[in-house]
């Protein structure tokens, strides 16, 4: 397969290149010729017999010929070297070799590997030192030349068909075929060649086997054994489908790296892309409203406007409401939320909604990938100072069950300040909790706080105890000594606190009915915004 073009600043230096430094000045190439344009990755000293076992490929070797004054060693060392596919050797003759005998040079002339001789004494820390500058300076190139062609893909994103320009302008820089394949089984490729009909090929079978929770697929080996095939996934928790290109054995970071870059820019791109058209007759907004509202839209029409706004005309078959309350303009927030949800590869309506926003996960992915999702939303920094977004998801459920989902999202979401212990965004998770949710609007849950727990909080603020945290803990714990260890007091002091409760409460206040409804006036508590 061709090579990385070298005015992307993209190859290793060659032997020929590292020939013409100045340290080489007095060498002479003895055998292996036509083979110095091999890249060098690195330069190695070595007179050991088994240093092959430290090799790893494309290195340049430098001896003093030490080891190799018997024939038979000398030519077993050549042989070991070739298999490991060094770039060459050097020998400096004088102490151990005065010249480099004839079958050396014949066998290394044989096994296609350069071999190079010093007439004149030169340090090997010196030449390792410039060599190695020599390759850290073109990879700094490279690094320059990826930073380059990522800001271009980034900026073809931004204009018309950007898959097709992305992927013809990768498959430019590597020289060699590029091809993207997206979710419904299309080919952007870079090139028509038989070269490119093999690495579709490959693509299409990684696409077949594509697993959500992987961003990078196994490196695929040609039959060759020195090329690959590499992928990357386009897309965040639903792909839109996968980047691909091949690459030779020396090159294949700089190449995934290039791929990174363009699956980038894809997916920012196919999200331009599949949203162009927003709201021709129906804005986004009112298709949320609707939804949320309960109005009975007919398939045809949703699955119309479903089209009109980007998402395609496939009918979902459910759905699941996001809650999201953060700082700055709602409008701009849910522009945000919804791009970045599509990267993810969710098919996402979201608008402001009362100051806040509401988005709405068609087909949403398995919980755990929303959970990995809820996570990264949380944490992301939406803009300067701004601080965390708080966040409600509803249970999943059909079309028509989105008005009760966005009740459920807004009862997570009334829940997230409360700082008794960390509280989960989903709805689902909520336990006891959504009992008392549903009963805060038709029940008196004050009045039930006071009926079961107002003695023990008169109490603590007369005498300034901790009767209502020691009750928390009590029913909380597996059993009175990880009670006192919570507390950080003695077994005593809880025995004194435990008789105390039992006379404001009642000597039956551990029994399962009572416990029950001690634990379920502690959370009302926190509803109904009574402090301790």
């Amino acid at each position: 397969m061709a090579g990385l073009p070298s005015n992307a600043g993209t190859q290793l230096p060659t032997l020929r290149t590292i020939l013409q430094r100045p340290l080489f000045a007095h060498a002479e190439v003895l055998a292996g010729r036509e083979f110095l344009d091999v890249p060098v990755r690195w330069v190695h000293v070595g007179e050991i017999p088994d240093i092959a076992t430290y090799l790893r490929g494309q290195e340049l070797i430098l001896s003093t010929g030490v080891g190799l004054r018997q024939p038979r060693e000398r030519l077993l060392y050549l042989d070991r070297l070739a298999q490991c596919k060094v770039a060459g050797i050097c020998i400096e003759l004088g102490r151990y070799l005065r010249r480099v005998p004839d079958d050396m040079a014949q066998r290394a002339g044989q096994l296609g590997l350069p071999l190079i001789a010093f007439h004149e004494s030169v340090r090997f820390v010196d030449i390792t030192r410039d060599v190695h500058a020599l390759i850290l300076q073109n990879e700094q190139q490279v690094l320059e030349s990826l930073r380059t062609l990522g800001s271009e893909l980034q900026g073809l994103a931004a204009g018309a068909e950007p898959a097709a320009a992305i992927v013809a302008r990768l498959g430019a820089w590597l020289g060699r075929p590029a091809v993207f394949l997206d979710d419904r089984g299309d080919a952007v490729g870079s090139a028509q060649s038989e070269e490119a009909d093999e690495l579709e090929a490959h693509a299409r079978e990684l696409l077949r086997t594509m697993r959500p929770s992987r961003t990078i697929y196994p490196d695929v080996p040609l039959p060759d054994g020195g090329s690959y095939i590499l992928s990357r996934r386009v897309g965040g928790a639903i792909p839109f489908g996968l980047v691909a290109s091949a690459s030779g054995d020396d090159n294949r970071v700089v190449v995934g790296m290039a791929l990174d870059f363009a699956a980038g820019a894809l997916g920012v791109g196919l999200v331009r892309e599949r949203r162009l058209h927003v709201g021709i007759d129906r804005t986004e907004a009112a298709l949320v409203r609707d939804l949320l509202l309960g109005a009975r839209l007919p398939a045809p029409t949703l699955r119309e406007s479903l089209g009109r706004v980007g998402l395609g005309g496939t009918m979902p078959a459910q759905g699941m409401v996001l809650r999201v309350r953060g700082r700055g303009a709602a409008q701009d927030l849910a522009a945000a939320l919804q791009t970045w949800l599509a990267l993810q590869g969710l098919r996402t309506l979201a608008a402001p909604w009362e100051g806040e926003v509401v988005a709405i996960l068609l087909d949403p992915p398995p919980l755990l990938t929303l959970r990995g999702l809820g996570h990264m939303l949380s944490e992301r920094e939406w803009s300067p100072g701004a601080g965390p977004l708080q966040l409600g998801f509803s249970r999943r459920t059909t079309l028509r069950g989105l008005p009760a989902a966005l009740r459920e999202a807004e009862q997570v979401l009334s829940l997230a300040n409360l700082s008794s212990h960390v509280r989960s965004p989903f709805y689902g998770d909520l336990g006891a909790l959504r009992l008392l949710l549903g009963l805060r609007d038709d029940f008196d849950l004050e009045s039930f706080c006071d009926d079961e727990l107002g003695a023990v909080i008169a109490y603590d603020k007369v005498y300034s105890g901790e009767l209502l945290q020691t009750l928390q803990e009590l029913l909380a714990a597996e059993d009175r000594s990880q009670a006192a260890k919570l507390l950080r007091i003695h077994r005593q002091t809880l025995y004194y606190r435990i008789h105390r409760l039992g006379t404001l409460l009642g000597e039956d206040y551990l029994s399962p009915e009572r416990r029950l409804a001690l634990q379920m006036a502690l959370l009302a508590m926190e509803l109904v915004g009574r402090t301790r």
